[in-house]
């Protein structure tokens, strides 16, 4: 929508609140691939919602080493000016003490008590990819900061029975990256073509690449954000 001089001083607000958070998001996805090079945690944003990001992540230590999990990012329409963190969801539930086993939303608030514009979002990626690869330092934290106590009750009394759980996310997690997720930029690949690890890292690239030439394209809120809302 052009504005001159007729138009009013709430939509050039909107406009102008809009395009910071465009140019955030940008900021965000440059500072995510500079910090995570290494191939461990990739996201992109929804083809039909900026404020939607797709995420995966290989997990290299810890109980869950070996799994691939698939995870979204939301984030408010008036990001970065929120207070709230951005919430962090996976696809199934996993046993993990800050993961919800009801919603499946990671629960940050250990680290990330409020947000504020001087955040950024590979900072909190950060930590996620932090708890996922140290179980025992999020069995360790104060009781009211844990979402899942069932987990934590299963790793220190069973832990053979725990460790088997653990095995069959971990196989769960390898077959569910084959299965697509109704987004066009969801990570999703073909069991037929893929067969090493390294494949799937480039297959992941090359996509990454495709979608962020055209990143603009895929903005669904370029002006009335009312429709993202």
């Amino acid at each position: 929508m052009p504005i001159d001089a007729n138009t009013s001083d709430e939509i050039i607000d909107e406009v102008l609140c809009t395009t910071k958070t465009e140019y955030r998001i940008l900021l965000e996805l440059k500072l995510i691939s500079t910090e995570f090079s290494t191939g461990s945690l990739y996201v992109v944003p929804s083809k039909s919602n900026s404020l939607l990001w797709n995420g995966i992540i290989f997990i290299r230590s810890g109980v869950f080493k070996n799994a691939i999990l698939r995870f979204t990012v939301q984030l408010e329409g008036n990001y970065p000016n929120t207070k709230n963190t951005p919430e962090i969801k996976l696809e199934f539930p996993i046993d993990h003490p800050l993961i919800s086993p009801d919603t499946f939303i990671f629960d940050s608030s250990h680290a990330f008590p409020t947000w504020n514009e001087s955040e950024h979002l590979y900072t909190l990626l950060k930590f996620f990819k932090y708890c996922l690869e140290n179980f025992e330092f999020c069995c360790n934290l104060p009781p009211e900061k844990v979402v899942n106590i069932e987990a934590v009750s299963l790793y220190t009394k069973d832990k053979k029975l725990f460790g088997q759980k653990i095995e069959q996310t971990v196989v769960r997690s390898m077959n569910e990256i084959f299965t697509p997720a109704g987004d066009d930029n969801c990570f999703t690949f073909d069991r037929n073509s893929i067969e090493e690890d390294e494949e799937i890292h480039q297959s992941i690239l090359d996509n990454m690449k495709n979608i962020t030439d055209n990143l603009p394209e895929s903005f669904s809120f370029l002006f009335d954000r009312r429709t993202v809302n």
